[in-house]
This record gives C-alpha cells, sequence and structure tokens, in this order.
C-alpha cells in the first residue's frame, strides 16, 4: 500500500509538471518512458485505473477510443448492411486442445496448437480465437465492463480474435458477452468444473474440448458494434468491439467459484488474495457512436444519420474516415 500511494503521489506530481512545462511551451516529459512503477491493478492493489496511463507503454489508456463504453440503447444508430456472423468455426472443436490457465489477473482459456476461426460480421476477413477471459466482481451487483443503461452485470466474456494470416494484422476483434447471475448454466460447466484445478497464479488445466458456440447467447444475430480499445493495459486502440445485445447467465454458485481463485498478492488484497473486481470503469465515448446491427421492434430513438460508417460497422463522428485501426 505504501509504495502504491508512493507511486500515485509521483504519478500526480509528473502530471502537474507537465501541465506547467506545456504552459511554459516546453515539450512535456512522456509518462510512459518515465515510469517504471509496479504492475498494474484494479480497486485494492497496484496501480488502479487513472493512472494506467503513467505506466510504461501505456500512454494510449489516456485516449479518446477507449473501453469499455457504457451503452445507452436510446442512443444506438440502426446499422442493417453489416452482414451477420458465420460462427461455424466454433461448432468444429473437437480435437482442438483448450487450456485453463490463472494469469494472476484473472483467467482465460487459450489454444496453444488450432485456433477456430470465425468470418463475417463485418470483419475484414476470417479471424482465429486467439483465447477467451472473463471479467467478475466481488459480487453480482458488478462485474461486467461494458454497461447497459448504467446497469453492470454480474459477469462479462471476452473472446479475443487475431486475423488469420491471409488478413490485415494490426487490429484485433472483441466479442462481449455479458453474463447475470440467475439459473444454472450447464454449457459453462465445462469451465467452472476446473477452476478448483487453477486456483492459484500460473496453474493450468487442460479442458476436454466442447463446442466454443455453446458459451454464446441463443441468440447472436443482435449485436451492439463500436471502435476501441483494448480494456487492460497497454489500452491499444485497435479493436472492434461487439457486445452482444442478449445477455446469459450462470448460477450464483456458478459465479462464486471465480472469486475463490488467488491472485497476484500486491493486486488483489482482500481475503485471501481473492481475485474479484477485475473491471475497469466505463470510458467516455466522446465523438464515438455505437450501432446495432439488427432492426428493433422495440420504441427505441434512432438518430436519422448520414455518417462515416466504415466497412466494419463503426461509427466514428468526427474522426472523418477514420478506421479502428488507424
Amino acid at each position: 500500500m505504501k509504495l502504491r500511494v508512493m507511486f500515485l503521489f509521483f504519478c500526480l506530481e509528473t502530471i502537474l509538471l507537465q501541465a506547467t512545462e506545456a504552459i511554459e511551451g516546453v515539450q512535456a516529459i512522456q509518462l510512459s518512458e518515465a515510469i517504471k512503477g509496479p504492475s498494474w491493478g484494479y480497486y485494492q492493489g497496484g496501480i488502479p485505473p487513472p493512472f494506467w496511463s503513467c505506466l510504461a507503454n501505456s500512454e494510449m489508456c489516456a485516449g479518446t477510443m477507449q473501453s469499455p463504453v457504457n451503452i445507452e440503447t436510446n442512443d444506438v444508430v440502426k446499422n442493417s448492411h453489416i452482414r451477420p456472423f458465420y460462427f461455424s468455426g466454433l461448432w468444429k472443436t473437437a480435437g482442438i486442445k483448450m487450456e485453463l490457465k490463472n494469469t494472476g489477473h484473472g483467467v482465460k482459456v487459450e489454444f496453444p496448437n488450432t485456433q477456430p476461426i470465425i468470418e463475417g460480421g463485418g470483419l475484414p476477413g476470417p479471424h482465429k480465437l486467439l483465447d477467451f477471459h472473463f471479467h467478475w466482481g466481488g459480487n453480482s451487483q458488478r462485474g461486467s465492463e461494458h454497461t447497459i443503461n448504467g446497469h453492470q452485470f454480474a459477469m462479462e466474456a471476452h473472446f479475443v480474435f487475431l486475423p488469420t494470416t491471409d488478413g490485415p494484422k494490426h487490429f484485433a476483434a472483441v466479442i462481449g458477452v455479458l453474463i447475470y447471475a440467475g439459473s444454472y448454466n450447464k454449457n459453462y460447466e465445462h469451465i467452472v468444473s476446473k477452476l478448483k484445478d487453477v486456483k492459484n497464479i500460473g496453474d493450468k488445466a487442460v479442458l476436454d474440448s466442447f463446442p466454443i458456440m455453446n458459451l454464446f447467447p441463443e441468440t447472436t444475430r443482435c449485436w451492439y458494434r463500436y471502435c476501441g480499445s483494448l480494456t487492460t493495459p497497454p489500452c491499444t486502440e485497435t479493436v472492434i468491439w461487439t457486445v452482444f445485445e442478449q445477455s446469459i447467465c450462470m448460477s450464483e454458485d456458478q459465479i462464486s467459484e471465480f472469486r475463490k481463485l488467488i491472485g497476484e498478492p500486491e493486486i488483489f488484497t482482500e481475503g485471501d488474495n481473492n481475485i474479484v473486481d477485475t473491471f475497469r470503469p466505463v470510458q467516455p465515448l466522446l465523438q464515438r457512436k455505437v450501432s446495432l446491427s439488427c432492426p428493433r421492434r422495440r420504441k427505441y430513438y434512432y438518430e436519422q444519420y448520414r455518417l462515416n460508417t466504415n466497412e466494419y460497422g463503426c461509427i466514428n463522428h468526427g474522426y472523418g474516415n477514420r478506421k479502428c485501426h488507424d
């Protein structure tokens, strides 16, 4: 805690110095090069989200296209021109090795040998699934990174895709699935039942293969889309975000198993260093707009627009023809 306070004090002091030098016409110090402090964290220990931009090579955490965001359903822009996703590769996972790992910041599932492939959804070419991971709270009233009309869910799953070797390599596509506390979910039991085997940092466990598609909502035809960033340092603004409109549920007992995982002691200081509250606060949309990929029957207002909508379905007011990966 003392180290954290000292770092934050130094960070604030340096920010003030930057402002003073800027006023005097002197080039500001690049904090990312000047500070190499302890690891980034969330709300207990380590460097908290408001100061991530002070970390080495993480100045983009203070950028203008950051994630996550709050999605106001009255403000989303209807976009019916995006082609649907083709998830056939997420059904055909027999024989694909899946490895569950405790990273110290959370838990993720990796594909060390063969990555499942998806296409469509407004993405430029096929994308391979690199991994998927979860964010959760200390209780089920909080935990998700994206919020809907200010409402936070108990958890959020992120499926991280990268372009295949035939496509561009400079940006990622992430699919977010919002999870609320409800009834038992047998599809997620493939993962939940193995969490006890990865309780400590660095622990790994091999999962029995199962269709990744089963982890998605029943309806995947409707999704929110915007251009944003990674939600952890270095917060790179090279992500095409997709958040499914339909959420899924897990039982309280299933969600509580995630809270039993042990994380980095300097980051998670509560209980037995249990990993909890692993979500970044929502970031301002600024000039960005969130689009919705399917027609709506509910009485929501949609802005009538003539916008610079790029081929990825990202609507960038004020950015001209700027694309996610620029």
